[in-house]
This record gives C-alpha cells, sequence and structure tokens, in this order.
C-alpha cells in the first residue's frame, strides 16, 4: 500500500510539475526535461527569460527567485536539487553546476547595499553584483548564505550555517563565518 502512495505521489509531482513548467515556458523560463518542482515559489515573473533549469533538477518546497536589473541571471546545472525554503537573488550572473544538493534555508545573494555613516541603506540602492559560480558536485549545508563574488570548485562541501565570502578551490570542506577551509578532500 506505501509503495503504492508514493508511485501516486510521483505521479502527481509530476504532473503538477509538467504544467507549471509548460506554462513558466510560455513566460520565458529555459527548462530542460524532466524538471520537478515542489510549490510555493516566488519567480521573476518579468524577467523570466533570465531564469534556467537544466535538465533533471528538482527543487524542494518554497523557494524565491529574484533577478534584479542588468545582467542578473541564474543557471541551475542538471540534476541538481534545492531542497525547500531557499533565496536566490542575482544582480550578476549565478551559476550552479550540476549535481549539487542544497539542503534546507540556503540563501545566495550576488548584490550588496551601501552601507557606512551617514549613509540610508534602504535608499542608497545596490552598490555592486558580482557573479557567484558553484562548482559540480557540491553540496551546501542548511542555513548556509553564499554571497556576492564568492566561487566554490568541484565537489566542494560547504558546513551548516557557513557564510561563504571568497573563492575555494576544488574538494574543500568549508565552514565557519566567514567560511574557511576546514580540510580538503583526497582526489
Amino acid at each position: 500500500m506505501i509503495r503504492f502512495v508514493v508511485l501516486l505521489y510521483e505521479v502527481a509531482l509530476r504532473l503538477y510539475s509538467s504544467a507549471c513548467i509548460g506554462f513558466l515556458r510560455v513566460l520565458g523560463l529555459k527548462a530542460g526535461k524532466k524538471v520537478l518542482l515542489g510549490g510555493l515559489y516566488h519567480w521573476p515573473w518579468q524577467r523570466m527569460s533570465q531564469l534556467t533549469l537544466e535538465d533533471n533538477v528538482r527543487l524542494g518546497n518554497a523557494g524565491k527567485f529574484i533577478i534584479s536589473d542588468g545582467n542578473g541571471c541564474v543557471v541551475i546545472g542538471k540534476g541538481s536539487y534545492l531542497s525547500g525554503v531557499f533565496t536566490i537573488l542575482a544582480g550578476a550572473p549565478i551559476k550552479i553546476g550540476a549535481n549539487c544538493v542544497f539542503s534546507f534555508n540556503v540563501s545566495i545573494v550576488s548584490t550588496t547595499h551601501r552601507l557606512g555613516v551617514g549613509i540610508n541603506p534602504v535608499a542608497s540602492g545596490m552598490l555592486e553584483s558580482k557573479p557567484i559560480i558553484i562548482g559540480d558536485r557540491c553540496f551546501i549545508g542548511c542555513n548556509t548564505t553564499i554571497l556576492a563574488g564568492a566561487t566554490l570548485g568541484d565537489d566542494c562541501i560547504v558546513g551548516a550555517g557557513a557564510v561563504v565570502t571568497r573563492a575555494f578551490p576544488n574538494g574543500s570542506v568549508i565552514g565557519g563565518v566567514p567560511a574557511r577551509i576546514l580540510k580538503r578532500q583526497p582526489n
């Protein structure tokens, strides 16, 4: 009985995802084959053409995509899985590689505000945006924040609660605030 319920759920999820993706493609979304959606998304309606979901991408519930003016865009690579409650804010290109896994509550923000003494951060607007690149086969732990200019090489592991602010080479295991290398994985 349980197998039947699981199978029924998978069929319903595929039908729901197919219908949603078909509608979003009309609005400009670039989506590959077998993309699966959970639900409750904040889509970048006016900039849908700047969002690409490659083949076999799976998105958990309650994701938020915000793509600001300019050259902001988001590409999520083949086979990647973003668990629930993620936020991606792109003022510059954000590239997530193939076969990555994101735990819940991950934020990726490629834009910063102008801050300082006497500057109103609400009215100051965005200061600068820098690209973010996440390599293939990376694992991103829960409650992680990846900020403007960060780059993760292939096969990186980011510990829960880390704040990634810079570049890390292939095979790095990183964690902390700000994130630093905890160890290197053998090749």
